[in-house]
């Protein structure tokens, strides 16, 4: 207990008397005063060196608590903006990708409901062209039955006449805007197949006459010519009048170098006078297949192709049938 002027007696506070090695150290440090070991200083100067040392303390766990703070708070918003980026990224190529394929849910749907009406257009286009086929083969059916009325090659004549007749209905039809969208090539082929076997294709361009009784040229005697002659420069090409098989290629003395065709309905056609051939006996040759060229050989005078057409072995005037060139 102290005693002060006042009369008044106080508990004085007091430091210890020796303070310990970092409190001296901490006031050498505040103030730059050495001190020797265990030397008093004043209590209010040691109050305030203390309470320098806690605020240094303090203030530096302060300050490191704050820095420590601000660089977690910078690093955690750059970690949200970052978060939030990506966030922003992926819900923006979900929306692209769901647009996508969006779009293309639509455009399969127009696709398919496209596809269905050309489908649709499609059935009625066929059931329109086998319509219209089913028509034409009754027609030509109907035609070919009425003109049987005849008897014998003539029956054929009628019925070549008739097929002529429709094919150059064909021809004219696949010339006009139409026939992009009725296909009546089966209809063509039908009509195409039925006409080839008949011999209605003159061999060759010219006159054809001298079918009938006639005084020979060379022999002088009267006699009946069952051909047309035809007259041409040597070595105009031949061809067959209708499809078939050849059964003769050769030299028949006064018929001079011959072919035959067989047509396979009854029908035979004959060229005589060749100078050349082009086919072998047993060949088969279609309506208009070069068979031989024109010549003088055999009993001739001039260039020129006799022609003979034949239905079941008797001959008939070919002009009757030629009707095609």
């Amino acid at each position: 207990m102290r005693r002060t002027g006042l009369g008044v007696a106080v508990q004085a506070n007091r430091l210890p008397r020796r303070p310990k090695r970092r409190m001296i150290l901490a006031e050498q440090v505040l103030l730059g005063v050495p001190h020797a070991h265990g030397t008093r200083r004043h209590p209010v100067v040691r109050a305030v060196m203390v309470g320098a040392v806690c605020l240094l303390v303090a203030g530096t766990g302060v300050t490191g608590f704050l820095v420590g703070t601000a660089k977690d708070a910078s690093a955690l918003s750059e970690q949200t903006a970052a978060a939030g980026a990506a966030n922003y990224d992926s819900s923006a190529s979900s929306d692209e990708a769901l647009s996508q394929r969006i779009e293309k849910i639509n455009v399969q749907q127009t696709v398919d409901e496209q596809s269905k009406e050309i489908d649709q257009l499609q059935n009625q286009v066929d059931n329109a062209q086998k319509n219209i086929l089913n028509a034409l083969m009754r027609n030509l059916n109907t035609k070919l039955a009425t003109s049987r009325g005849t008897t014998g090659y003539k029956t054929y004549i009628a019925q070549a006449k008739v097929l002529i007749s429709l094919n150059s209905k064909v021809v004219s039809f696949n010339k006009t805007s139409a026939a992009k969208t009725v296909d009546i090539s089966s209809y063509s082929s039908e009509i195409s197949s039925r006409l080839s076997h008949l011999p209605t294709l003159h061999p060759i361009q010219g006159d054809y006459s001298g079918y009938g009784w006639r005084i020979h040229p060379i022999f002088h005697y009267r006699q009946f010519h069952p051909a047309d002659d035809v007259g041409s420069s040597k070595g105009t090409p031949i061809k067959a009048a209708g499809a078939g098989t050849v059964t003769r290629a050769g030299y028949y003395g006064t018929a001079g170098n011959m072919i035959v065709i067989d047509h396979g309905n009854g029908f035979e056609t004959v060229y005589m006078h060749l100078s050349k051939f082009k086919v072998s006996v047993g060949q088969k040759v279609n309506k208009g297949t070069i068979i031989g060229n024109v010549g003088t050989t055999g009993a001739s005078t001039t260039p020129h192709l006799h022609f003979e057409v034949h239905y079941h072995g008797v001959p008939f005037n070919p002009t009757e049938i030629l009707l095609q060139w």
